[in-house]
């Protein structure tokens, strides 16, 4: 798992707290995760595989600034999940949808590039709150801590404490060597 930090300081939890989510997603069917394993869909509670989350166009500028802090990553994209206690996302492979319509609609050069996620820790971890990639748990990270995720790559969340877990992901296109 790649791991690495930027530096945070300029987000309160405040500024997590007053954010505006402009979507509730429900993820039960993990993007066709489920289907491709050829395996029926679990039996989860209704409510539990639920997300929030706010996109690139109704973010605030402190999140847009945010994404500054990845210079190498390219034609970026970001979004802000708030997973409430109790909720999880079940294991899934990002499809990075919105990311290859950006491509498509805006006819964007992507050459020698692939596509990357990173999923940044907006705050510190706290009781509960967990995440996963290829069978891998990181449950010691801080708040700016930040995984790239590559196409195709399992990986879970799940908020299994008492407060919101708020990430942040960043998705666009970089040369494998620029990553940092």
């Amino acid at each position: 798992m790649h791991k690495g930090r930027v530096d945070l300081s300029h987000v309160t939890g405040e500024m997590l707290y007053r954010l505006k989510f402009t979507e509730h997603t429900h993820t039960v069917y993990s993007g066709g995760f489920w289907d491709r394993m050829g395996v029926p869909v679990p039996d989860y509670p209704y409510d539990a595989p639920w997300v929030w989350q706010v996109f690139e166009d109704d973010c605030p500028p402190w999140v847009k600034h945010t994404k500054t802090l990845f210079p190498w990553l390219n034609h970026g994209l970001v979004t802000v999940n708030k997973l409430m206690p109790g909720r999880f996302i079940a294991p899934h492979q990002d499809t990075l949808y919105k990311l290859r319509k950006k491509v498509e609609q805006d006819g964007l050069d992507i050459e020698g590039m692939e596509p990357q996620r990173i999923n940044l820790f907006l705050q510190d971890r706290l009781m509960g709150h967990y995440f996963e990639m290829e069978d891998s748990a990181w449950v010691d990270y801080v708040k700016g801590d930040y995984t790239v995720i590559k196409q195709n790559t399992t990986h879970l969340v799940a908020n299994l404490g008492y407060q919101p877990r708020f990430t942040m992901q960043i998705t666009g296109f970089a040369k494998t060597e620029d990553i940092k």
